[in-house]
């Protein structure tokens, strides 16, 4: 699908590789995907994430040189691939002394969301076009989990235009009028509000997006509400997104607990990041 003038940003600010397994927490399949790093709000394009560790989408890049010549002269360069962005990379102990990092997982879709986002906010998508369509960048990401299910994860979509969004507020504040979204899937109805918020901190189009996540429905009563936290930003073509995730746990009495996620680390990790892609960029 082609690139919308419309569509802001990523499979970024809404992504959807968060994943968080209810079924070792609860004893049945439940999951609670999180989708506020896979939307294209604050970029140009839309990347699809992938749950888990190394590369999901696209093609492998970074391995070889790619020369351009016109008549006057020949340049070379590297594109930036998996061997320039692994070393970027948290790990499992920067983020915290029990996390460590997740098996891969099969790469998330959001058709499912897509469809039911453009049923629920048609005006949005007439204007600004579909936030969740699927794209096609090299994607590399890398999850981390802990044993109370608490997630955290890092996701590259490489080769996007990054041009600064001049009407980023105008479409965030249309998103954020945008209702709930409400879907099928794993035999549970979930319902899923997602909010942005400009993010200055990480650059011109930076954003921070938080989602709440609420299953039911399903065979296991009363599940939480889960959040997800996301912080988006560009750096030349690499668009990063950092999410954060709640756990979910069983207490002393047998329920479903929320186990907050490590929000505090979202914002050290992100401008770490930032900061090494700016030195691997110029």
């Amino acid at each position: 699908m082609s690139t919308p003038p419309s569509r802001l940003r990523r499979r970024a600010l809404l992504s959807l590789g968060l994943t968080v397994a209810l079924g070792s927490a609860s004893g049945c399949g439940v999951q609670v995907n999180a989708h506020a790093g896979s939307s294209s709000m604050g970029s140009s394009s839309h990347a699809s994430t992938g749950g888990g560790s190394g590369r999901t989408t696209g093609s492998t890049g970074g391995s070889s040189p790619t020369t351009s010549t016109t008549p006057a002269t020949t340049t070379t360069t590297t594109p930036i691939g998996y061997p320039q962005l692994e070393p970027l990379f948290p790990k499992a102990s920067d983020i915290g002394p029990d996390y460590r990092m997740a098996p891969r997982q099969t790469s998330g879709d959001d058709s499912v969301l897509d469809r039911a986002f453009t049923k629920a906010c048609p005006a949005y998508v007439a204007r600004f076009g579909h936030p969740f369509a699927k794209s096609t960048l090299p994607t590399f990401n890398q999850g981390y989990t802990t044993t109370d299910h608490r997630q955290f994860r890092v996701v590259f979509h490489v080769g996007e235009k990054a041009p600064v969004v001049t009407d980023l507020a105008t479409r965030i504040s249309a998103f954020n009028a945008c209702p709930a979204v409400h879907y099928a899937a794993s035999g549970y109805q979930y319902a899923v509000t997602i909010r942005y918020q400009a993010y200055p901190g990480l650059g011109p189009n930076g954003i921070l997006a938080t989602e709440q996540i609420q299953a039911s429905g399903g065979p296991t009563p009363n599940v939480p509400a889960v959040t997800a936290t996301v912080a988006i930003f560009t750096v030349g073509r690499v668009r990063v997104s950092v999410e954060a995730t709640d756990g979910i746990s069983v207490d002393s009495t047998g329920h479903l607990v929320v186990v907050p996620r490590d929000l505090f680390q979202v914002d050290p990790i992100a401008k770490s990041i930032q900061a090494q892609l700016k030195t691997l960029t110029h």
